[in-house]
């Protein structure tokens, strides 16, 4: 009972990786995740949120704790992610 209480706090969201700030060299030091409803999660400064910055416009699969910021945005915790690849042989170019 425990751990399925501990389990439901976390949710999985879908959708894209996208830079929104960067730093003077052009890094980015800011990412949020865009779901395929128009939903925008900021993604936390995690140890695990903070390896998405290196994954712009990849396709995830991300667990963790939704929270709604001050300002009125919406922030997930990360504790997990995979990279999905979505891609069919309908929409890869021919060799």
């Amino acid at each position: 009972m425990k751990n399925s209480k501990r389990e439901s706090r976390f949710s999985v969201i879908s959708g894209f990786v996208i830079p929104v700030q960067w730093d003077a060299d052009g890094n980015a030091i800011t990412v949020t995740i865009h779901t395929k409803d128009e939903k925008v999660f900021w993604v936390e400064h995690t140890k695990i949120g903070n390896e998405l910055l290196n994954l712009g416009q990849a396709e995830v699969e991300v667990r963790g704790k939704i929270r709604e910021r001050i300002d009125g945005k919406t922030s997930i915790g990360i504790k997990a992610y995979e990279l999905t690849n979505k891609q069919t042989e309908s929409n890869v170019a021919p060799v």
